[in-house]
């Protein structure tokens, strides 16, 4: 029997990817067809029995070990024509061969620019296409260029299988140096990676080049340089969730090459227009032609030489009216960017999708955000799960300031794995902290949007405070394994200096000079918020009130799930967990219909 190495490799994977496709009746054929398959000689035939109850995964590995790197793909190849799978045959074909030409093809552009050249030695070197006499014998050379000019002296002697794991190791590790070739013809194209489409609209005049970013189209060949990706497995660990410190910080995917280290220099753009209404508009300098990353968008410009470059965040309602194709979902945020002309040579997109997955579920790097908000009773928090998308992140600060003063709680926002869109997740705690909705569809709202969030109220955190998110599963059951968690303590809410410094100068909120700042915060609160408790637990006829909100204040989805509460406790509560996104109109209308169906009781309220 051949050697096989490692079981974790470019070609099992390549292998899976195109058993997994194969229809139950059609696996079970290939074994069977396989089992007769007479190999060349110095090769055994495999047996049914030994692979009868094998998975594709299982499968795949088999063959490699069984067959070796180059020769079980031309086994299995062989095996999917005989038994009539011409196109699954050429499909595998056509991707070993479209790695290989491109490996081929562009040996200087990547000598030139492949980074992170040691990783992508011991990739090649853990793959078995390097000795460790060879990787240590490149590893000697002083640059990488010509790290990577002695491992091209080794490729003319390849297999297409190897120069087809030299392309995929080049892929996981310089996922810039692909981008980098698509953007070499900029004023009109379309590029594919690792299983995502970037569709990059041009309008080039004599002062400047607009560029509208990032939509992913499910279902639709990628591209010849990315015909497919492979998927991550369940048992896979798919973050390292160490790195997870605090917002701003990314931790690295451990299933795919998202995050990987490109080399990108950091920029910090000046920011014009930040107050709340207005657009934010940054202005980059670059001092020199190089490769630079913005610290505040995560947009990563190539460009020819020094320039300044404008941009901010756009709407697709604005680019796209008859909006979005069904088929197509929003991978990242778009962007208005003016730029001189021939100043850039590529621009890259920052996208939220996990590459790690195939077609057409792909999952989405996250972020939970928790908001405390000053204004609401007691303690009120506002818990967002959004895309991780900074451009979703200022929207959620934006719509927070609109509502009135909250400040976001410095915890971990990152999911533990990716998310799916349109699944449910369930927000828990096992205190008695009351948390409307429990349950979260996960959609991707526009940054245009008001974004979702579940409101947690508690009357104090004495005890502290265990927050977690987890999976509901279509049964309605909730998944064990918390995809998010967190324990807030008293002081992890309490509010920076300069906030509560500028929370009680806001002359909005203050009336008289107080003797204390928790009067200066009550004088701040609209009646219906400071009695908040009180209503909820003393309001016995819910349906008249809201009678009088239909339409002017609730919506008829706001207004239906509220009146499917059980008692009237559950009703006010619900109720009061969509106050606030009101303006103060909105609580005038509710007051007046308070004193219009329960007077008694607010004339007991405002007597005290």
């Amino acid at each position: 029997m051949a050697s096989g190495g490692s079981t974790e490799n470019t070609v099992t994977s390549l292998l899976w990817d195109t058993l997994k496709f194969l229809e139950k009746h059609d696996f079970w054929k290939f074994k069977r067809e396989l089992s007769k398959f007479q190999p060349r000689e110095g090769y055994e035939r495999i047996d049914l029995e030994s692979v009868a109850g094998l998975s594709p995964a299982a499968l795949a590995t088999l063959l490699y070990s069984h067959y070796g790197r180059s020769y079980c793909v031309e086994v299995t190849v062989d095996v999917l024509r005989v038994m009539g799978q011409v196109h699954q045959a050429k499909r595998l074909l056509d991707t070993l061969q479209t790695g290989a030409r491109f490996v081929e093809q562009n040996k200087e552009f990547i000598i030139q620019r492949a980074n992170n050249v040691g990783g992508t030695m011991e990739e090649l070197l853990q793959e078995g296409v390097l000795s460790s006499k060879q990787h240590d014998s490149i590893m000697a050379e002083s640059t990488n260029q010509k790290r990577m000019q002695k491992l091209y002296e080794l490729v003319p002697v390849w297999d297409a299988t190897a120069k087809y794991c030299l392309y995929n190791v080049l892929r996981r590790n310089n996922l810039s140096l692909f981008l980098q070739y698509a953007g070499d013809g900029l004023t009109h194209y379309s590029s594919a990676f690792e299983g995502w489409i970037v569709n990059l609209d041009a309008w080039i005049s004599n002062t400047q080049a607009s560029f509208y970013g990032t939509v992913s189209k499910l279902r639709e060949q990628v591209g010849k340089l990315f015909p497919f990706t492979t998927p991550a497995r369940p048992e896979d660990k798919l973050f390292d969730v160490e790195s997870s410190s605090g917002r701003g910080s990314s931790p690295k995917c451990m299933a795919c090459s998202s995050q990987e280290e490109d080399g990108a220099e950091e920029v910090k753009p000046e920011i014009t227009g930040s107050k709340v209404g207005k657009k934010e508009i940054y202005r980059a300098h670059f001092p020199r032609a190089g490769f630079f990353r913005c610290t505040e968008t995560e947009l990563k410009f190539l460009v020819r030489m020094a320039t300044t470059i404008e941009y901010e965040y756009s709407f697709w309602e604005s680019h796209l009216p008859a909006g979005i194709p069904s088929e197509w979902m929003e991978a990242g945020p778009v962007f208005d960017i003016r730029a001189e002309p021939r100043a850039v040579e590529a621009i890259h997109l920052p996208h939220f999708l996990c590459l790690s997955a195939s077609f057409p579920f792909i999952p989405v790097h996250c972020l939970v955000l928790l908001y405390r908000v000053i204004r609401a009773a007691d303690i009120t928090l506002h818990l967002y799960l959004i895309p991780n998308n900074h451009g979703l992140e200022k929207a959620v600060e934006k719509d927070e300031k609109r509502r009135g003063h909250s400040f976001l709680v410095d915890k971990p926002p990152h999911t533990s794995q990716p998310l799916k869109f349109n699944t449910r997740y369930r927000v828990s705690s096992p205190s008695e902290a009351e948390i409307n909705p429990q349950e979260l569809k996960f959609i991707y709202l526009t940054s245009g949007s008001r974004q979702l969030y579940t409101e947690i109220y508690s009357k104090d955190l004495q005890e502290g405070m265990q927050l977690t998110l987890t999976k509901v599963s279509q049964e309605g059951k909730m998944e064990h394994s918390p995809l998010w968690a967190t324990f807030l303590r008293a002081g992890d809410i309490e509010p920076p200096v300069a906030f509560s410094t500028s929370l009680f100068s806001d002359p909005s909120l203050i009336e008289h000079q107080p003797s204390s700042s928790v009067q200066t915060q009550q004088k701040g609160l609209h009646f219906v918020e400071q009695h908040r408790e009180q209503l909820i637990q003393r309001v016995t006829s819910v349906s008249p009130v809201l009678d009088q909100l239909y339409g002017r204040v609730l919506t008829n989805e706001q207004y239906q799930s509220i009146r499917g509460m059980p008692t009237p406790q559950e009703q006010m509560r619900l109720l009061y967990s969509f106050m606030p996104s009101w303006d103060v109109a909105c609580k005038d209308l509710f007051l007046d219909a308070l004193k219009k169906t329960n007077n008694h009781l607010l004339q007991d309220l405002q007597g005290q």
